[in-house]
């Protein structure tokens, strides 16, 4: 008897952490009572700041990004006029930075003098020489 009613508590409390794990927005009405200006402003407003943006964040911040850039795809053009994007640009451009930049902090991710492979010298002489002299 004990046995069964474990199981049953399990089980309630596994659904409920399953319906807690659901977004708000799955439990609310297209339009309910926001229009899309306003839904999508929201979502501008919650992007964190620019300098905030690092490489633990940068995918939530990029599907964040492309959630308003969706929305923003369906909004006509007078619409689009009422939002402030001064947020979105920012944190686009960081997250575009962010990914311009290789690991040592260098933009491009390209190195100063890169080996092409061929034994040459980047600094080679001018006389065309493949960079060894006999001595």
């Amino acid at each position: 008897m004990r046995y069964r009613i474990r199981q049953y508590l399990a089980g309630l409390l596994a659904a409920a952490l399953m319906i807690a794990m659901l977004p708000a927005a799955a439990f609310a009405e297209d339009g309910a009572g926001k229009d899309a200006p306003a839904q999508v402003q929201e979502w501008i407003d919650a992007l964190p700041a620019a300098e905030e943006i690092t490489e633990e964040n940068r995918s939530e911040v990029q599907g964040q990004l492309d959630a308003i850039e969706a929305a923003m795809e369906e909004m006509t053009e007078e619409e689009k006029a009422t939002l402030d994007t001064a947020r979105y640009e920012a944190a686009s451009a960081s997250l575009s930075d962010l990914s311009d930049t290789n690991g040592e902090g260098e933009p491009g991710g390209t190195e100063t003098n890169p080996d092409d492979g061929s034994g040459n010298d980047a600094d080679e002489d001018a006389d065309g020489g493949g960079g060894h002299r006999p001595r």
